[in-house]
């Protein structure tokens, strides 16, 4: 496991998208690191820079939740869109809930305030 983690920040490094959702899913799941929603959000902000459609259905899931992030429903609509229109499955499944006033965090060791207790650690 520290061996493949290892790797993948070498991908990233190279600016590898596939990398940064991997490693992103690593701290969203607390697979060989913490979890953190902070760094999740963090690693899949780089891919969707990067254009990566998965990075985006899922970036813009955090960022209408504020998992990790502050809660930015335009910026998560503008990405979720974005997502769904490029035929992504997770974008259109992700956008259509959002619209529908019915995304929700699939997380089940997340409590609804998780993502405030870990900003406000951060602005300490």
């Amino acid at each position: 496991l520290l061996d493949s983690i290892k790797y993948y920040k070498k991908a990233i490094e190279a600016e590898n998208t596939e990398a940064m959702i991997r490693y992103a899913y690593f701290f969203k799941n607390g697979i060989g690191v913490k979890k953190n929603y902070r760094k999740t959000a963090q690693y899949m902000r780089m891919a969707y820079e990067k254009d990566d459609m998965e990075a985006a259905a899922q970036y813009g899931k955090i960022l209408a939740l504020g998992k990790g992030v502050e809660k930015n429903v335009d910026e998560a609509k503008k990405a979720l869109k974005k997502s769904s229109d490029s035929g992504n499955p997770n974008g259109r499944e992700f956008y259509q809930l959002f619209l529908n006033d019915q995304l929700v965090d699939d997380d089940p060791d997340s409590s609804p305030n998780e993502s405030n207790k870990q900003k406000k650690k951060h602005s300490k």
